[in-house]
C-alpha cells in the first residue's frame, strides 16, 4: 500500500505532530508514505526520514511580501509560477502509483483540486471545529471538501457533529477516531516535578493548576486569567499556582502581562512560553485545566493525565468533555468563571478527590487513546475504502 499524505505544514503543532507519529508507526507495517506539503517547518527532516516529500508553494512565494514582489504579483508572476510548479507535481504523483490520499486538515482543498485528476480515493482527517473552519473558509470550504473527499474521519464525536449539524455532511460518510497521545518510555518522575517547581520559584506545598496552549482566542488565556486571579484573590498567599506554557504572540503576551500585573500576581500566574520538554512541566501539575472556548478534543490534557492529573474543562467546547466524563475531571458549564473558580478551590481542599480523578484519567489514556490502539483504527478504515 502507498499513500500520499497531504499537511497543511510542518510545524511543530498538534496536526503534523500527530501525522509524524502515525506514519512512524505504519511504515513499521510495512506501509510506504510519501508526503505534500503545503509549507514547509522544523518538522521537515522528520518526513524526510519517512518518504519522499514534495513542498506545494513553490519556493518563491515567500518572495511575494517583498517589494518588488509585490510589484511582480500585479502582473501575475507568481501565480504563473505556482501554476508550472503545480503541474511538475501533479506529474511526479502521477508516477508514483499511489493507492490512495490522506489529508490530514480541512484547509488542504487548494491542494486536493490540484490533484484530482489522479482519480485516488481521498481521505480528510477533520481535526478542526467551526471557529477554525470559519477562518479558512466556512460553509464554501466544506461544501467544496465534501466534492473532493471520498471519506472523513472527525477526530471526536463533537468534530462529527459539526459536520453532520452545521454542514450536512451525510453521517454515513464519517467515521471518528478519537485522539491519541505518545505515552514515553520513561515518564518524568517525582524528582523531575520538584525541579520544576524550584525552578519557577513556586511555593512548597501549592496547588499547581496547568494550562498548555498558543495565544488564540479559542484557547482561553483570558478565561484562565479570570480564574487564576479569582482563586488567588480568595486563597491564602502561596496556596495557588497557576501555569501556561505555549508560545504567545508578544502583542497579545503584553496585554496578558497587564492584566497579571495590575491583579498583583506576577509570581503566582506564570506564561512560561514553549517548552521542548513539555512533560517535565506537565509532571508538576495538580489539576490540568483545559480553558479552550473551542477544541476538537485536546490533547495536552491527556498528555497531563498521564501523570494521573485530572481534567477541569467547560462543556460544549468539544472533545474533551467526553473524556472527562463523570470521573475523570471536572466539567462546567460552558465559560462559567464562577464555576471554574469554585471547583479549583474544592479539588485543592480534597486531595483524596484529586488522586482518583487522576488516576481514572491516566487509566483512560492507556486503555483508549494510544498511538497504537488508533493507528489499527485508521488504517483499518483506509483498507475498507480501498
Amino acid at each position: 500500500m502507498r499513500i500520499l499524505f497531504i499537511s497543511h505544514d510542518a510545524s511543530l503543532s498538534g496536526a503534523p505532530i500527530l501525522l509524524r507519529n502515525f506514519c512512524r508507526r505504519i511504515k513499521n507495517q510495512g506501509i510506504e508514505c510519501a508526503f505534500l506539503l503545503r509549507r514547509s517547518g522544523p518538522l521537515l527532516e522528520d518526513f524526510e526520514q519517512l518518504g519522499a516529500v514534495q513542498q506545494f508553494l513553490s519556493k518563491w512565494f515567500h518572495l511575494r511580501t517583498s517589494i518588488i514582489g509585490r510589484i511582480l504579483a500585479r502582473f501575475g508572476f507568481f501565480n504563473y509560477l505556482q501554476r508550472k510548479h503545480q503541474k511538475s507535481i501533479l506529474a511526479w504523483a502521477e508516477t508514483q502509483e499511489f493507492d490512495l490520499i490522506y489529508s490530514n486538515t480541512v484547509v488542504n482543498l487548494d491542494v486536493l483540486e490540484s490533484l484530482k485528476s489522479l482519480h485516488l480515493p481521498v481521505l480528510t482527517h477533520v481535526r478542526e471545529l467551526e471557529s477554525t473552519i470559519s477562518d479558512f473558509g466556512g460553509a464554501s470550504l466544506i461544501a467544496n471538501l465534501n466534492q473532493r473527499t471520498t471519506r472523513f474521519v472527525a477526530d471526536s464525536r463533537a468534530v462529527r457533529e459539526n459536520l453532520m449539524c452545521r454542514h450536512s455532511i451525510d453521517v454515513a460518510k464519517i467515521d471518528v477516531v478519537d485522539e491519541y497521545v505518545m505515552i514515553p518510555d520513561n515518564l518524568p518522575g517525582s524528582d523531575v516535578s520538584s525541579d520544576m517547581r524550584t525552578q519557577l520559584n513556586i511555593p512548597q506545598g501549592a496547588f499547581v493548576v496547568g494550562a498548555c496552549g498558543g495565544g488564540l482566542w479559542r484557547k482561553g488565556y483570558d478565561l484562565f486569567i479570570s480564574v487564576a486571579i479569582s482563586v488567588l484573590n480568595q486563597s491564602e498567599p502561596g496556596a495557588f499556582s497557576f501555569v501556561w506554557i505555549g508560545g504567545i504572540p508578544d502583542d497579545v503576551m503584553e496585554r496578558i502581562s497587564m492584566d497579571i500585573s495590575n491583579a498583583g500576581y506576577e509570581d503566582s500566574i506564570l506564561f512560561i512560553g514553549s517548552k521542548v520538554d513539555v512533560m517535565n512541566y506537565h509532571s508538576m501539575f495538580d489539576l490540568f485545566f483545559l480553558a479552550s472556548r473551542e477544541e476538537p478534543f485536546g490533547i495536552v490534557a491527556m498528555e497531563a493525565a498521564l501523570f494521573e492529573t485530572p481534567v477541569l474543562c467547560f462543556a460544549d467546547s468539544g472533545g474533551m468533555p467526553g473524556f472527562v466524563g463523570d470521573d475523570c475531571g471536572v466539567v462546567v458549564p460552558y465559560v462559567d468563571i464562577a464555576a471554574a473558580v469554585r471547583t479549583v478551590i474544592r479539588l485543592a481542599g480534597d486531595r483524596e478527590v484529586v488522586d482518583r480523578m487522576g488516576l481514572c484519567a491516566k487509566e483512560k489514556v492507556y486503555a483508549e487513546h494510544t498511538l497504537e490502539a488508533k493507528s489499527d483504527e485508521l488504517i483499518t478504515i483506509i483498507k475498507k475504502m480501498l
